[in-house]
């Protein structure tokens, strides 16, 4: 190796022991890659950690110090055509005004008159307002004089970090591209160029030296973005990454194109100059008061406090949980490898009983796998290979020592304790910001130690702190612990109807539903040795609907008092972002009256009208219209799916110019067809030939004037399918609900 790798030095005298209890010896290179080749001829330990990460455990051993950052909110505007930067927004953390740098010509209707005396050095300077958000106007002659004005303003600041949608392949790519020494964006006169052949960066990359960048347009699957809080705030699935949408969903208004008739991004800047100005400062403030409401970089930066990570490290559970777990032990864990285990198996639950059942309790786990790992003393320390004093054997034959308190199960126990911690200090704080930093500190908490069971059960890799016989100890006695919920339920007489991942649902009086929770728990305890387990009764319902299927139910909390009238729902499409609202109306008219307890001739009667609406066309066409995501480049699918074939019937025959064409990661509006006025084309193309389609796509319902809606398709697919699931639960029948001609009786 040391021939191979002439840098390499072997530090005899500064030893470590492997989780694996093999003596390890200190080798250090001059490059971090050569580390990675290093790797790939022998079995290492800790080569491929994050090299920032070994930096800060280096410097700060116990914990990282309190960072409080600076943050820069920014958005550019540019020309499409030429790429020269037009408009500059900022909105900064620290400051009560943003600042917006612009510039304009003869090209454009600026209002300003470049002639006039107090016309200051190197700009003119306005106060300006729109929305009722007051802002700083700082006007140029050119291009390469506002950026100059930008970057100096930068350097006055001196933000911690820079948020900006889609700032890895659009806004910083084009800073590269346009200022004149891009190295003045970095503290350090350092930013890394694009790989080469690419014109962009990657989601989570952190190419400016000493300044971080967080792109919250980064899509869920990178673990970071506004996309992935939105999920981990239980909110499902975006439409999808735009602005104006996640702006809209939050109920922050939208952006100023939506107001301004004629003005777009190609136009604006020379025909619309004081709109387009607005326009740019208003998408910043909605980027800010976005992550306000998200709390996206106060969550990022507490998951780097509490796992002592670079934040670059924060979107990654492989790098947060090392950190983590590495903060908390001497010991070092072997390198990741790329290794394929079998599936671990799963919990087998019976099928729920359908119908709708009266007076039904939930109760579940607080913090199962957590508390599976506590209780049990599942660490990679304390298994042993069999039976013996202090050794506890589990269901599925792995024994673990109960002697001293495991690595692991000591992590949890502080996460625990320290997210009690913060949930009591928020509930105490009368400050807003205090209340809201502590809630991110617990939310995080919550993250990390449900994290723990996807790291060490991951299927892909081996090495690093992965541990097979962990995560399948941890699935046994899941299956373990919802079959007690189910078992002892009915043993205590009361009966068990469907049992999910950590919870149970119970038909049981109310009165007695609490005093059941306190017996599950103690018989856990007890029955399955669980000490640390606890059951808790989490919601009650009079009315709870669920399908023969698993994991599709509803019904409308009466308990407790602060949820009180929310509807729980699982497995319906009412929950789904692309179903049309007319989907969603008609589930949600369902579910009103049969969870309060209507009986079928009511609900029947409801629905009728409502189908036979769209029987005769006379439901507005917006309602009408699915939201489907394309995940994927068109060549890329395998078999087009409806909303694909509708977006290149779009692209063939609708679309004026490129930029209005859909393509992958659009949310495409579409809807059923079976009629084309005059010569509209009924095809797209693929592969050269032409396909004949039965749904179009659309921007602005106004395109939908040449084609006939197919009705009979939209109550089949809209409303009789989505309705049999629920009549099919209640054993009705769905015939006259969904609208079809009801015979004649003449007795």
């Amino acid at each position: 190796m040391f021939a191979r790798h002439p840098s390499a030095v072997l530090h005899q005298d500064i030893r470590a022991i492997g989780i694996d209890k093999k003596a390890l010896m200190k080798v250090e290179v001059d490059r971090p890659t050569d580390l990675w080749d290093i790797k790939d001829e022998m079995i290492t330990y800790e080569a491929d950690l994050n090299y920032l990460d070994q930096v800060l455990l280096q410097l700060y051993p116990k914990k990282l110090p309190e960072f409080k950052p600076r943050v820069w909110y920014f958005d550019l505007e540019w020309d499409t055509k030429d790429d020269f930067t037009s408009v500059m927004a900022v909105v900064d953390s620290d400051l009560d005004t943003p600042v917006v740098f612009a510039w304009a010509d003869e090209r454009t209707n600026c209002p300003h008159d470049f002639n006039n005396g107090d016309w200051g050095n190197p700009c003119l300077l306005r106060n300006r307002e729109v929305r009722d958000e007051k802002y700083q106007l700082r006007l140029y002659k050119n291009e390469a004089d506002m950026h100059e004005g930008f970057i100096d303003f930068l350097h006055e600041r001196d933000p911690d970090i820079l948020v900006a949608h889609a700032i890895m392949w659009a806004d910083l790519p084009h800073l590269m591209r346009r200022l004149n020494d891009p190295d003045q964006l970095s503290p350090l006169g350092q930013v890394i160029r694009p790989f080469k052949g690419k014109d962009s960066y990657k989601e989570t990359q952190q190419p400016i030296k000493g300044r971080l960048c967080f792109d919250s347009a980064a899509g869920w699957k990178t673990g970071s973005g506004f996309e992935s809080i939105w999920q981990k705030s239980g909110r499902g699935q975006l439409p999808n990454r735009k602005l104006n949408t996640i702006a809209e969903s939050l109920g922050l208004g939208s952006k100023l194109t939506e107001e301004i008739e004629g003005m777009t991004v190609h136009n604006g800047w020379r025909e619309h100059w004081d709109d387009f100005v607005d326009y740019c400062l208003l998408d910043t403030t909605l980027l800010r008061d976005i992550d306000k409401k998200l709390h996206a970089i106060d969550f990022f930066v507490a998951t780097q406090q509490l796992c002592g990570v670079s934040f670059g490290s924060t979107h990654k559970v492989t790098r947060y949980f090392r950190g983590l777990i590495g903060r908390r032990t001497d010991k070092k864990a072997k390198s990741a490898m790329n290794v394929q285990r079998e599936a671990l198996t799963a919990a087998h639950i019976p099928d729920p009983i359908p119908g709708r059942h009266e007076g039904v309790a939930i109760v579940d786990y607080a913090s199962l796998y957590p508390n599976i790992i506590l209780s049990d003393n599942l660490s990679y320390e304390t298994k042993r290979s069999g039976p013996g004093e202090g050794i506890k054997t589990l269901g599925d034959g792995s024994h673990w020592c109960q002697k001293e308190k495991g690595l692991l199960p000591s992590v949890v126990e502080e996460m625990l304790e320290l997210r009690a911690e913060y949930k009591r200090l928020m509930r105490e704080a009368t400050d807003p910001d205090e209340k809201l930093g502590y809630d991110m500190m617990q939310t995080a908490v919550k993250v990390l130690v449900n994290a723990l069971y996807g790291m060490t059960g991951m299927k892909f890799l081996q090495g690093m702190w992965i541990d097979n016989d962990i995560a399948a100890a941890i699935t046994h006695r899941g299956r373990e612990c919802i079959h007690h919920l189910l078992a002892e339920s009915e043993e205590a007489g009361y009966k068990s109807l469907y049992g999910h991942t950590d919870s149970a649902f119970i038909q049981v009086p109310f009165d007695k539903a609490t005093s059941l929770a306190e017996h599950l728990t103690k018989t856990a305890q007890d029955k399955l040795q669980l000490k640390t387990m606890e059951v808790e009764l989490e919601a009650y319902f009079d009315y709870w609907t669920t399908a023969p299927v698993k994991n599709r139910y509803f019904g409308i909390k009466v308990w407790p008092e602060k949820s009180k009238g929310e509807m729980k729902i699982a497995g319906y499409e009412i929950k789904s972002s692309s179903s049309s609202r007319l989907t969603k109306q008609i589930q949600d008219m369902a579910m009103q009256l049969i969870a309060t307890g209507a009986d079928e001739t009511t609900v029947t009667d409801v629905l009728r009208d409502v189908s036979l609406a769209v029987k005769n066309g006379d439901i507005p066409i917006e309602d009408v219209a699915c939201s489907s995501r394309i995940t994927m480049k068109f060549k890329d699918y395998k078999s087009l799916p409806a909303p694909a074939k509708a977006a290149m019937y779009y692209n063939e025959h609708v679309a004026k110019t490129k930029d209005e064409r859909w393509g992958q990661g659009d949310s495409v509006p579409w809807t059923y067809v079976n009629g084309f006025v005059g010569d509209t084309p009924d095809y797209y193309t693929l592969n050269g030939e032409r396909k004949k389609v039965d749904f179009v796509a659309f921007r602005d319902k106004a395109e939908l004037e040449n084609y006939s809606i197919d009705w009979e398709k939209v109550l089949s697919v809209m409303v009789k399918s989505k309705l049999l699931r629920i009549y099919e639960s209640l054993d009705w029948g769905l015939d006259v609900a969904a609208g079809d001609t009801i015979p004649k009786s003449y007795f």
